[in-house]
């Protein structure tokens, strides 16, 4: 890090200057080093020797990229150290040595065992920031047990929130728990570190629980703030932000694509039902209470009208209509609409990387108007960068030829 009162170079983003070891497999971990990297720190990638390997999606079929996420890689370096081996060992401890940030996914006492835990770093690094990322934490009584994203969601009690009433609830894709929750705090708890050390407070230990992380969220929902303040907690698919009210939710049109309204201010409501010729149910808009009960028997009526209503016409003819009137109104539309429209693509959060062959990734959705992050480079063929990161080391030629075996390279 610079010192006090210069004015480093950034050009490549905020965190230029700083060193990240990612010893993370899976895509939490890889997200978390990835915004870091699109943000200007030098990340490398290392990885256990014999993972299996994939051919590229595109490029020559000698080329071979990680079968691990790799659009997660971009703006990373690549080495494969075994670490169960004394030179594997030795190579990542001096490459700690030299290092702002190691980050890594393990089930609690696995890096302790291989002789790289927290402590053991720290004593050769001081000013080290260790991420831990785990589904129950560094301790406890459950922070041995194995999960993935969807056990999280269960324990942390989310999931009893998701889904129509009176059904199972529903299953989401990862992006809760493991990014939302787990990877989000894990950037946080990074750069609080870092912030802490340029205060003068050294190196320390970011313990973030996948289960933790996604309780947290729960702060932010309405529903779990009323049962805090003594409410009883609100029945799956029954709150103000469920769909269950017909101010806001999912409504299906004549040629069967489906709109999101979300007018859950009583002005947009009133507003909307203006709009679809029903001025006289702009009562029933949200009140507070509806997110510690359910809909009654009339609200559920108005829904069921608002639905016969928007059945009416296609999404396009409504989604014209309704751009007269100012409200959140949206089509629910799939990665490749996406891909095609105006502002996503103003935005840049579908990029290219400049690379050969070019591809397509997505873009970074952190703007900072003076030391923006960059896409720099795509994803590393794995190992790709040994050689490079051994010289680096102090390392010489005939070390490093003479190291690759022992270390688990190629």
């Amino acid at each position: 890090m610079a010192e006090h009162g210069t004015r480093p170079d950034l050009s490549s983003g905020p965190l230029t200057g700083i060193t990240v070891l990612d010893l993370t497999t899976a895509s939490p971990g890889l997200y978390t080093s990835m915004i870091l990297a699109d943000m200007g720190a030098e990340v490398i990638k290392i990885s256990a020797p014999g993972k299996a390997r994939a051919k590229a999606t595109s490029g020559p079929a000698t080329e071979y990229r990680a079968v691990s996420p790799g659009h997660l890689d971009r703006n990373k370096k690549s080495i494969r150290l075994n670490l169960k081996k004394p030179a594997g060992k030795e190579v990542f401890l001096r490459l700690v040595e030299k290092a702002d940030v190691v980050i890594e996914g393990f089930r609690p006492g696995v890096t302790k065992r291989l002789g790289i835990g927290f402590e053991t770093l720290r004593a050769k690094n001081p000013g080290l920031i260790y991420a831990a990322m785990s589904g129950y934490g560094q301790d406890g009584p459950s922070a041995l047990r194995p999960g993935h994203d969807l056990n999280y969601l269960a324990e942390s009690g989310i999931l009893s929130l998701l889904g129509p009433r009176g059904s199972t609830p529903s299953v989401p894709l990862n992006l809760v728990a493991d990014l939302g929750a787990a990877a989000a705090h894990t950037v946080a708890g990074i750069l609080l570190a870092l912030f802490a050390r340029e205060r003068g407070h050294g190196g320390q230990l970011v313990d973030v629980s996948y289960v933790d992380s996604s309780i947290a969220l729960l702060s932010a929902t309405p529903t779990a703030r009323a049962h805090f303040d003594g409410n009883p907690w609100v029945e799956r698919g029954g709150d103000a932000m469920s769909g269950a009210f017909a101010y806001y939710g999912l409504y299906a049109t004549a040629d069967d694509e489906l709109l999101s309204v979300g007018c859950l201010e009583p002005w947009f409501w009133t507003r909307f039902c203006e709009a679809i010729e029903r001025p006289e149910l702009a009562e029933f808009a949200f009140t507070p209470d509806h997110y510690s009960r359910g809909p009654n028997d009339d609200e559920l009526r108005i829904r069921d009208e608002v639905a016969k209503i928007l059945a009416g016409r296609t999404a396009r003819e409504w989604l014209n209509h309704l751009a007269k009137y100012d409200l959140p109104v949206s089509p629910v539309r799939g990665l490749d609409e996406v891909a095609r429209d105006p502002q996503t693509r103003h935005r840049g959060m579908f990029a290219l990387t400049g690379d050969t062959p070019v591809e397509r990734r997505l873009g970074i959705p952190i703007v900072l108007s003076e030391t923006p992050g960059t896409i720099r480079s795509a994803p590393p063929v794995v190992d790709g960068d040994a050689e490079a990161i051994l010289r680096g080391l102090g390392y010489s030629e005939e070390e490093a030829r003479s190291l690759r075996g022992e270390i688990g390279l190629g």
